[in-house]
């Protein structure tokens, strides 16, 4: 069985946002597995384990830029896969989904394709509905548990309110939330591996499958305004003292 995990590299979650002229930098913060896509590394791994998998890891990026496809492969993943494209950055969700799809059917025999909820830096969330849209696959979305019966899913869906368990047959896809389980720490072994692994390239031109463009244009971006805020501390000798201040302030602030 071929899973493929498809994971995104984005810029760390601490870094500090540059604007200059309209164009985003984000200075010499280093790059990162999304988070939200490791949890989709591990649901490939458990099936891995259950089911002796083969789990390849598959990105967009630019040549070259393959820290996410290397913390995959430390992770467990068994290989990587890395679709080159010159500027990600002006790729729009559908170019990604139809090249992810390209791959997908270029590799043959995938029954599952994972997927993490969102990315951290668009957050839009609908690659994987894209993806299984052009390859004609079911998908099931927010999935939190999953168990395989021959060519059948059987998968929980976590929603806001309840869990919904659902059936599907393969090949799927498959967009987990962190109730998949942990990611697991990649051991030292795993890391020298990643480090030494052939990241196998596949330039988008050659699949045959990516639009020119993007489809999302921006007329402009700014950050966002900065406030300044004061905090009083509220002191008593008893709580009923507190108690009688804090109500007296709210009512001066027209809160009560």
């Amino acid at each position: 069985m071929k899973i493929i995990v498809c994971v995104k590299q984005v810029v760390d979650s601490e870094a500090t946002i540059h604007l200059a002229q309209d164009t985003i930098s984000w200075g010499d913060s280093p790059f990162i597995l999304n988070p939200f896509d490791e949890y989709a590394v591990e649901a490939g791994l458990k099936l891995k384990d259950l089911h002796n998998a083969e789990v390849i890891a598959l990105g967009i990026g630019k040549p070259g830029e393959t820290d996410a496809l290397r913390r995959a492969l430390a992770m467990g993943a068994d290989s990587a896969m890395q679709i080159t494209v010159e500027d990600p950055s002006k790729m729009d969700t559908l170019s990604a989904a139809r090249l992810v799809s390209a791959a997908i059917e270029k590799i043959g025999d995938v029954q599952l394709v994972l997927f993490g909820r969102q990315s951290l830096d668009s957050g839009s969330g609908i690659v994987a509905a894209q993806t299984a849209r052009t390859l004609g696959w079911p998908l099931l979305g927010y999935i939190g548990k999953i168990d395989l019966e021959g060519d059948s899913i059987m998968a929980e869906r976590f929603l806001e309110e309840k869990k919904l368990t659902i059936k599907s047959h393969m090949p799927a896809a498959i967009s987990v939330v962190q109730s998949i389980g942990e990611p697991r720490y990649p051991s030292f072994i795993g890391i020298k591996r990643a480090q030494k692994a052939e990241i196998q390239v596949m330039p988008a031109a050659e699949l045959g499958n990516y639009p020119d463009g993007s489809r999302l244009l921006h007329d402009s971006f700014a950050l966002p305004l900065k406030k300044t805020t004061t905090c009083e501390f509220i002191t008593g000798d008893s709580s009923s003292e507190l108690a009688e201040k804090t109500v007296q302030k709210m009512m001066e602030r027209k809160i009560l």
